[in-house]
């Protein structure tokens, strides 16, 4: 079977200009909901679509910059758009922020009220569930440290270069992508991306450890229970659905183990 080739030209990096707005224009549908905070819940509808608009290119450009990283590590341009996204992701965190905490500080009827209309009933029904016992020091603590790891987690990615059966040099991501073509001698790929994998595999774990830690910190800052807690509430999913989930995994590990065995043979 033959790899797949990712065409990434129909996803173009972000113009300057849109990220530059992105922060303006959030800010604006923040201070546009202060102005009624006699009765903010009357603008909350027109805040979340305003929210949708102004975020969208920042979505956007987060999202392509992640998946040119995926198809190759080594593509600067797309690191550089993503820490320039972490960065604008900060900036509006605060303002974003603030429109969530006024559907938190809602009325249970006027909570009710706005869940009437299924668009983003949803939306507001995670947040109002995310909302109790949030310590906002701890929770802004993590999600600076998360971002700070996470940059020094894919840089140190970056820097992995596995050599090729003919001398040829490339990502990761390129490598494991051999493992999926016939032709290659798989057990020869193995090898590579082993011994590649090798220097700095202590320093890759400290970032790595260093993501967990912050992301359990932001979490335990906004109130979660446990490691999934706070998934579990965004994506609606419960205890029972967890528990069937998490068993599955464990029940059916050794196949991943297999599975990888028998691709290297």
């Amino acid at each position: 079977m033959t790899p797949p080739t990712w065409d990434l030209d129909a996803f173009p990096p972000p113009r300057s200009t849109d990220l530059d707005a992105v922060r303006t224009q959030v800010a604006d549908v923040a201070d546009r909901l202060r102005a009624k905070s006699s009765d903010a819940s009357s603008g909350l509808f027109d805040s979340f679509r305003e929210l949708d608009a102004a975020l969208a290119p920042l979505y956007r450009a987060t999202n392509v910059a992640e998946a040119r990283l995926a198809v190759d590590p080594n593509d600067r341009d797309a690191s550089a758009t993503l820490d320039r996204c972490d960065r604008v992701w900060a900036g509006v965190a605060e303002h974003a922020g603030f429109v969530e905490g006024e559907v938190a500080r809602l009325s249970e009827l006027d909570a009710v009220r706005l869940m009437s209309s299924t668009e983003y009933r949803g939306y507001v029904r995670r947040i109002r569930a995310m909302s109790h016992s949030v310590d906002d020091a701890k929770y802004e603590a993590g999600q600076v440290g998360l971002a700070d790891w996470q940059r020094l987690a894919r840089q140190l990615l970056g820097r992995i270069v596995v050599p090729g059966p003919h001398g040829e040099r490339g990502g990761l991501a390129t490598a494991l992508a051999t493992l999926y073509d016939d032709t290659t001698d798989r057990a020869q790929a193995c090898a590579a991306i082993s011994a590649a994998l090798e220097p700095d595999v202590a320093l890759r774990a400290t970032a790595l450890t260093g993501v967990v830690n912050a992301h359990r910190t932001q979490e335990l800052g906004a109130g979660a229970v446990d490691w999934l807690s706070r998934e579990c509430t965004a994506n609606e999913i419960d205890q029972g659905d967890l528990a069937q989930l998490l068993a599955a995994v464990r029940d059916h590990g050794d196949l991943v183990h297999r599975y990888h065995r028998v691709k290297a043979a």
